[in-house]
This record gives C-alpha cells, structure tokens and sequence, in this order.
C-alpha cells in the first residue's frame, strides 16, 4: 500500500468509526485510491457520500521524515433525501470533529504502515454547489505525517 493509500486508510478508518457511534447514518465513506468514488450524479444509493483524495507526499525539505500531504475531502449529498440539508449539515459536523479533534491517529493506521499519520490541518473550504440533484461541498485539509 502506498503512502497515499495508507493516509486515506487512516482518514476513511477514523470516519467510518465516527459515523458507526451514529444511529440512523448510513453514509458511503471512499477513498479516491482504495475504491472508486460514486461520481455518476444519478444514483440515490450512494448518498450522502465522503470522498477523500490525497495528493503526493511532499518532503518538509531535503531528505525530511516529515510529510505534508494535501488532501480534499468532498461531502455529497442526494438533495431529494434532504431537501432542509438538515443531514448535509450533520456530516460535515461530523467530519469537523473528528479531523479536529482527533488526537491519536495510530488505532486507525493500516496495520505495516510505512507513515505515521501526525494530524491534519483544514485549509479551507467553500460554499456548498449544487451538481444535478447533489449538493456537493469540497474541503481542503493538509495532513501532517512523518515518513517512516
């Protein structure tokens, strides 16, 4: 698995875990480089989805352990099933508090890992569009790992 992959590992472990503590949540949690996103637009099932996409693994400088990874994490949601975005507004809370909040990342980590996962910083996000019947929302996150 690559390093990419593991940090998606990580990410996608921490929220499946958030959203089992959750009753009456049944959300798709994917990984760009573990499984394939459900991007068609037109398929309720899949809905409401995290889609998370890590780039490549950038060194803090010359021969550095330490990573600095950027990564998007999109929240989709099927309007029809939502249409007071009331459940739109719950995942991304969600989301917030376990990147933030998350203070140990090791128990989500795949299991030979070739990077600690350190934490994760929210760059930015912007305001919710809406893609066919999707309301879509994409954050910007830098996830901080120290190379193994």
């Amino acid at each position: 698995m690559t390093k990419e992959q593991q940090l998606q590992y990580a990410l996608k472990q921490a929220l499946t875990a958030a959203f089992s503590e959750v009753e009456d949540y049944d959300i798709t949690i994917h990984g760009i480089l573990l499984n394939n996103s459900p991007l068609s637009g037109d398929d309720s099932e899949s809905y409401p989805a995290i889609i998370i996409n890590t780039a490549f693994p950038v060194p803090a400088g010359h021969k550095s352990a330490i990573l600095d990874v950027q990564c998007e994490i999109t929240v989709m949601s099927y309007m029809p099933d939502d249409l007071k975005r009331q459940s739109f507004a719950s995942i991304k809370e969600i989301l917030f508090n376990t990147l933030h909040d998350t203070e140990d990342w090791s128990e989500f980590e795949y299991t030979t890992k070739t990077v600690d996962f350190n934490t994760i910083s929210i760059e930015s996000s912007s305001e919710p569009e809406t893609s066919g019947m999707l309301i879509v929302q994409p954050i910007k996150c830098i996830i901080h790992a120290e190379n193994k």
